[in-house]
């Protein structure tokens, strides 16, 4: 799983209808975010799962700090 300055994704889909999956992230400073969860909702830090939860069976990572300086990926200006 990816380190400290990736956005991390966890995931799960627990059955074949549309809401029996749940997700989360890890944002790069370590916030994590959760939609599905407990409640079936969408929470933000406080309770909220992280994507290294054992509980989620997919996950992934993408390198975000220091990857684009000033906002340019792929050779497109940042407009700030």
């Amino acid at each position: 799983m990816g380190c400290a300055g990736t956005l991390r994704v966890g995931w799960d889909n627990l059955g074949s209808a549309a809401n029996d999956g749940r997700m989360a992230i890890t944002l790069p400073e370590g916030t994590h975010a959760e939609s599905g969860g407990a409640d079936g909702t969408f929470e933000r830090a406080g309770c909220a799962a992280g994507a290294d939860d054992s509980e989620f069976d997919h996950r992934a990572y993408v390198p975000i700090n220091g990857r684009y300086p000033q906002g340019q990926a792929n050779g497109i200006p940042s407009s700030g």
